[in-house]
């Protein structure tokens, strides 16, 4: 079989016989992104299959296993996909054991996250504490309340509490 892939003047990679284009158009920008890095890897071992060629037989041992690896890859993004079309797929605001913020009795709180708790309808995360004057303090919030009750951010933190202190005084 001969090459699937071919490289341009700037050495971007497209796929023979398909205008990249009609590929942009069609595809949102992560899934561009996504294919994008895919048809390199697979330039890549072209390029690497016909230098092995060249050189040795040896090169074709190394060349199966680079392609192992290639359809791997493949199947990985593959069952990503499936399973967010799917809607099995959740996409986390932040990961575990990231530093958070939240409020409460008109003070923000240095917070981490401990874990994510997934129930029937909804999922929590698990804040934690852990600055020696609140070594105790731990609370499971909604995640939908990010923004409202918990923060990435310091700052966003402090707005929304000067914000609803504003509210509570007038």
């Amino acid at each position: 079989m001969g090459r699937l892939t071919e490289r341009d003047e700037f050495g971007n990679t497209d796929i023979i016989g398909v205008d990249s284009m009609d590929l942009q158009c069609n595809l949102e920008f992560d899934e561009f992104n996504k294919v994008t890095n895919a048809l390199n890897k697979l330039a890549e071992y072209e390029e690497l299959e016909e230098r092995c060629c060249k050189e040795n037989s040896w090169g074709l041992k190394m060349l199966t296993e680079k392609w192992k690896e290639f359809i791997e890859d493949i199947q990985e993004l593959y069952e990503y996909r499936k399973a967010e079309e799917q809607n099995r797929l959740i996409k986390l605001p932040c990961a575990v054991g990231d530093t958070v913020y939240s409020f409460s009795f008109y003070r923000v709180y240095v917070m981490h996250v401990e874990s994510f708790i997934t129930y029937e309808d909804h999922i929590d995360v698990r804040l934690v504490s852990d600055t020696p004057e609140n070594p105790f303090l731990k609370c499971d919030i909604d995640i939908k309340e990010l923004g409202k009750r918990w923060f990435l951010t310091r700052e966003v933190a402090e707005a929304a509490l000067k914000e609803l202190e504003r509210g509570k005084g007038e």
